[in-house]
């Protein structure tokens, strides 16, 4: 294939590394969009039934395309771990669901079960020399060895900690969430209108708890399990972010960065709780370390997973997008492009494409009558001053969240006035985090609702962030240390016990 040419293009000149990135996130997209296409009642609907099966035939295409020899590393290794991550997805399926699949002869799932079993062991046997690579590269590196090391263990701290003795704990959506996932059977893993709660197009958050659930046995377990990754996510994510963001310090340095966030009153003290926001400000981290290494499969498999959880997911993951964009879009003008220039260089990037297609299909989802629920009927936009000075309160005295916010002003500030010099990179992934932050918060502050007013998500995450940076930045490495140690316990204590003298106030 790679010697015909037409026209004088060779396959070789197509299938460059770009069109592989591209192929590749359109595959995962695609794989996505398919598990969320109905089943046997959603078949009657051809529009549901065409959708399926072109769906399935794309990502089918996509993925032989991505395949390409010509791949970069990059673009191999991301791939071959999404393709491992699907592929353990599927295993679990099959072993949760394979035999009654069989029995009842379900055969547009055996064919499903099939198609993505397969799909996923061929790419992880034609990447497998990828992921060994990867993982040997990682080992042999000393300081990346003793992060993961670190990474596992503050996991395990926060794992061990959330495991209470009565067993999983309820609130908000969470207890009703349980009847609901406690009647669900396999057949709605194939059916998106069995997966919707309470108008949130929650496909994928439901989805996961509804295959724990057939996998453990009992839905307490798979909610248990479901949080446990959550609290690896978020370790991995914050450590290896932080690494990112101040390349060159210590490890120590990187491991208490992590421990603050992981000790946290929002990470620690609401591990034993478990709902949607949980779940998002945990993954917010990993979101920004792919945003920040510009590996577009990472950030959209995190972005797709954010998005179809919760219906204020497409309000965090729209604000990266968002914050995204900002960077590309500042970075072309510094290079003197013109605003005209700027405008067509954002408008031909494939990836921007790519956000524009979650958008639509959450808003096909949302808008097709998946869910009667009529929660948002009282949801007006428009600005209300009692409404935004409550935001303004959530979003700085919380529960200690006050320290991280001014810290993160404190950053803001020092960086502005050039009194913390930043390489290329390190100004990027900020750039992205604040209009990140900034533009969810003004979601918050004008989307007037009785319920949209809680809702924090990725702002809890963004703060850790910033402010775990200017410790890192910090000239007296010994004092930015013992700060981070004594924030972090006093913190650790608030998630047990409110001790915070302005949330109480």
């Amino acid at each position: 294939m790679c010697g015909m040419q037409k026209n004088g293009i060779t396959m070789d000149k197509l299938m460059n590394a770009r069109s592989c990135r591209i192929f590749g996130i359109g595959s995962f997209l695609a794989f996505s969009l398919s598990m969320l296409i109905g089943h046997e009642e959603e078949a009657a609907d051809h529009i549901f039934l065409f959708a399926k099966a072109g769906l399935i035939l794309i990502s089918a295409c996509l993925f032989l395309v991505s395949c390409h020899k010509d791949s970069s590393p990059r673009i191999k290794s991301g791939y071959a771990f999404l393709s491992l991550a699907v592929l353990i997805y599927q295993l679990m399926l099959i072993a949760s669901a394979g035999r009654q699949v069989l029995y009842i002869r379900d055969y547009p799932a055996i064919l499903s079960l099939i198609v993505w079993t397969v799909s996923s062991l061929i790419a992880v046997v034609r990447f497998g020399g990828t992921i060994t690579a990867f993982l040997s590269d990682a080992l042999k590196d000393r300081g990346t060895r003793t992060l993961i090391i670190a990474s596992t263990l503050l996991s395990a701290i926060v794992i061990i900690l959330s495991a209470e003795p009565n067993g999983v704990r309820f609130s908000w959506d969470s207890d009703t969430l349980y009847e609901f996932i406690y009647g669900r059977g396999y057949e709605s893993l194939f059916d998106a209108k069995q997966l919707t709660f309470h108008s949130h197009v929650s496909i994928v958050y439901a989805y996961m708890l509804v295959l724990f659930k057939l996998f453990f046995g009992d839905i307490r377990t798979g909610y248990f399990v479901l949080n446990a990754l959550c609290i690896i996510a978020a370790a991995f994510g914050m450590m290896f972010l932080m690494r990112r963001l101040a390349p060159g310090k210590r490890n120590i340095s990187y491991i208490l960065s992590a421990a603050m966030f992981m000790l946290s009153p929002w990470v620690c003290g609401m591990s034993t709780y478990h709902m949607y926001d949980y779940y998002i400000w945990c993954l917010i981290p990993l979101l920004f370390f792919y945003a920040s290494k510009k590996n577009w499969i990472g950030f959209f498999a995190v972005g797709v997973m954010i998005t179809f959880s919760k219906t204020t997911g497409l309000a965090v993951f729209g604000s990266a997008c968002l914050g995204v964009l900002s960077v590309d879009a500042w970075s072309y003008l510094k290079a003197h492009e013109g605003f005209g220039r700027t405008v067509k260089n954002l408008f031909t990037d494939i990836k921007y494409w790519c956000f524009l297609c979650v958008l639509i299909v959450f808003t096909l989802f949302f808008k097709l009558g998946i869910s009667e629920d009529t929660q948002f009927e009282d949801t007006t936009i428009g600005f209300d001053a009692a409404h935004t000075l409550h935001q303004m309160k959530l979003f700085t005295f919380s529960n200690f969240i006050w320290i991280f916010v001014a810290a993160s002003a404190v950053l803001l500030i020092m960086v502005i006035t050039k009194k913390i010099s930043l390489d290329n990179g390190q100004q990027e992934t900020l750039l992205a985090l604040l209009v990140c932050d900034a533009v969810f918060f003004i979601f918050n502050c004008l989307c007037i609702t009785y319920r949209m007013p809680r809702y924090m998500d990725s702002h809890i995450a963004v703060v850790y962030i910033g402010a775990a940076f200017l410790f890192l930045e910090m000239k007296n490495e010994k004092a930015a240390h013992a700060l981070t140690v004594i924030i972090t316990a006093v913190t650790f204590i608030g998630g047990f016990r409110m001790i915070d003298p302005l949330s109480l106030a």
